[in-house]
């Protein structure tokens, strides 16, 4: 179906002290960009509403536009002026702009642009419906599974959900100072399209310090530690719990003035360390004078710094915070506390815990709190978070972006209903829209739209929810190219039959549609079975062989892609026989030595590797004794 249609030390002293002299500069000469708003800290505004922007390596700016799919905006240009060594630029949004998310452009010398960080509004809302996402710990296996399809899914359901905008409490990788997994985050984060409001959780400050951790990790690929947002009659803050998991003095003094500047707002805190501790659904009603009577409902972190606990109690009583969102113990929680403020605590999306999930938290402009969840299930009582286990919804790009296939598979237990998906996509705009066809299960599609968006296609497609897994392929051309599939090594090299499994390693990429998936088939003599590949990261897959009782076992490796195209791969493993029960007793070691993991490197069997005897190698040590022993006379000779 068509578009149409539809001296090693000295080197190393040096090398040290050239690096040390280096650091310095990474930090004093940042490249000009966007640091105020960023993707995830976006601006609210109205049409025809000026709004500041904050830019670091520039001096002026000559212009400014706003893109979105299908938009191009001119922005007016009402003043600029220096502050602290960076660049402030009033701007000011047209009367008659169409409302939506927009990345912000500025010409300073060259085009910088800070992705879908402005959100511009109709009006200003009667009621804020916000999806809940917590430690989401990109690139990490959770229970075999990436992490990051957890993530993607949740980020296409929330861009399916009638949500106003999502927020992320925290953990949002697992090692701070890993650039890669920052990268990975800002790519999937940006495909949301709705706002985006992210705070940092302990493990993005994992592996930093202070300096680093502002500008070369967290804040250079997400945003601010802490911040404040208006959105018509609400105040949203995010606030830094650090490593330690408790906001300071000097950011409860912050938060402080924030709160008492919009007092009026209706007001809702981020953050990722709960003020109570996890598994707690109860109505509390207390006071910050009394603390100490709170305290065996404190989190651990909270209650070991019971000063900043009081002291943040006093803020959340004394300006009627309506509700705290926060994440870190990777399960539910939800504390009503004098009957004005809620504290939700939602499981963790993508890491470790009980299940993956997220809640939905509406506040309206009258302060009212409604937590939604699970059906039949409340949230006061029990754990609510929607069920992201099971539900996998992802796109699969081909490297050149002609082609994008969406796979759809919503588990029923998801306890969400959606008639419809909204899958966003982006096309090589070098291919005539009209080559665009779509392929797979096309019956379930109900619309789709090209607009032109910073040199690609924006492609929005409509889905019908399936109810059972299915793919659909936006493709210019018809993939008849099969795949490539290698295995790449196993351990351990020499399996004891009946005894070891075997963990596999297995590469497969496709140039066109994409792989669709991997299997491992097995045959011994005896025995034929067949096992599902699960991705490790991309282009990469593990399986594990079960103990079979062989002599050897033939294992193929066999990859498809989404256009039915196969490829294989095929070795044979040797297994050593285990030793009979007389060997066993008498103390004899078996022939056949298993090879550590990190020494298998082929992914063919090799025999083992032979020992020298234990005669050869004790010659060997006498003979480097005596050697050293005749340099050392020789160098005590000289010396007299």
């Amino acid at each position: 179906m068509s578009i149409a249609d539809r001296p090693m030390k000295g080197k190393l002293v040096f090398a040290l002290l050239f690096l040390a002299s280096a650091i310095p500069l990474v930090f004093a000469a940042p490249e000009a960009r966007v640091i105020d708003p960023r993707y995830s800290v976006p601006l609210a505004v109205l049409p025809g509403q000026p709004f500041n922007a904050t830019i670091v390596g520039a001096e002026t700016a000559a212009g400014a536009w706003l893109l979105a799919p299908g938009f191009n905006v001119t922005l007016r240009v009402v003043g600029s002026w220096s502050q602290d060594g960076r660049l402030l630029v009033q701007l000011e949004t047209p009367k008659g702009i169409q409302p939506g998310l927009y990345d912000l452009c500025l010409n300073v010398g060259g085009a910088i642009c800070e992705p879908r960080s402005v959100w511009v509004l109709t009006r200003e809302p009667e009621k804020l419906t916000i999806a809940h996402l917590t430690d989401i710990h990109v690139e990490v296996l959770v229970e075999g599974v990436r992490s990051t399809l957890f993530f993607e899914t949740a980020i296409n359901l929330v861009n399916s959900m009638p949500v106003d905008l999502a927020v992320f409490t925290g953990d949002n990788v697992d090692i701070g100072s890993d650039i890669s997994s920052l990268k990975t985050f800002y790519s999937l984060t940006n495909r949301v399209r709705k706002p985006t409001l992210v705070v940092p959780g302990n493990h993005d400050h994992a592996q930093t310090d202070e300096k680093s951790f502002q500008e070369l990790y967290y804040g250079l690929h997400v945003g601010p530690a802490y911040w404040y947002r208006v959105v018509g009659p609400f105040l949203i803050v995010g606030l830094d719990t650090g490593y330690a998991g408790y906001v300071d003095a000097n950011q409860l003094k912050w938060l402080e003035s924030v709160l008492s500047a919009f007092s009026g707002k209706v007001k809702v805190l981020l953050m990722h360390h709960p003020l109570f501790r996890a598994n707690l659904f109860r109505e509390i009603n207390g006071s910050w004078r009394e603390i100490e009577k709170l305290q065996p409902y404190l989190y651990a972190s909270w209650a070991n710094r019971i000063d900043e606990a009081r002291e943040l109690l006093r803020l959340v009583e004394e300006y009627s915070v309506s509700a705290v969102l926060a994440g870190h113990v990777h399960t539910d929680g939800l504390v009503v506390y004098n009957e004005r403020t809620w504290f939700v605590t939602t499981v963790t999306t993508c890491g470790s815990g009980d299940y993956r999930g997220f809640k939905v938290v509406e506040v309206g402009k009258d302060g009212s709190v409604r937590v939604i969840g699970l059906p039949g299930r409340d949230p006061l009582r029990e754990r609510s978070s929607f069920v992201l286990d099971g539900s996998l919804i992802r796109v699969v790009e081909s490297p050149d972006r002609r082609a994008s296939t969406v796979i759809a598979q919503p588990s029923p237990n998801l306890g969400l209903e959606l008639p419809e998906l909204s899958i966003f996509l982006l096309l090589n705009s070098s291919q005539p829209v009209e080559s665009y066809k779509v392929y797979g299960n096309v019956t379930l599609v109900k619309g789709i739209e090209l607009l032109p968006y910073n040199g690609f296609y924006a492609a929005k497609l409509t889905l019908v929810a399936p109810r059972d897994a299915a793919t659909v392929t936006l493709a210019s051309y018809e993939d008849r190219e099969p795949p490539k599939v290698s295995l790449l090594m196993y351990t351990p090299r020499k399996p004891v039959a009946n005894r070891d499994g075997v963990s596999m390693y297995l590469k497969a990429e496709d140039e066109g549609w994409g792989v669709q998936l991997v299997r491992l088939e097995y045959e011994t003599d005896s025995l034929k079975g067949t096992i599902e590949a699960r991705e490790a990261g991309p282009g990469s897959y593990r399986v594990e062989l079960p103990p079979l009782n062989a002599t050897k076992v033939r294992v193929t490796a066999v990859a498809v892609d989404f256009a039915g195209n196969s490829a294989s791969d095929t070795l044979e493993i040797e297994y050593a026989q285990p030793p009979k029960p007389e060997e066993q007793q008498t103390g004899e070691q078996p022939t056949q030595q298993q090879q550590p993991s990190q020494q298998v490197e082929q992914p063919t069997p090799q025999p083992p590797a032979q020992q020298p005897p234990s005669y050869a190698l004790a010659l060997a040590v006498v003979l480097i004794v005596a050697i050293g022993a005749v340099v050392i006379s020789k160098r005590a000779a000289r010396r007299k």
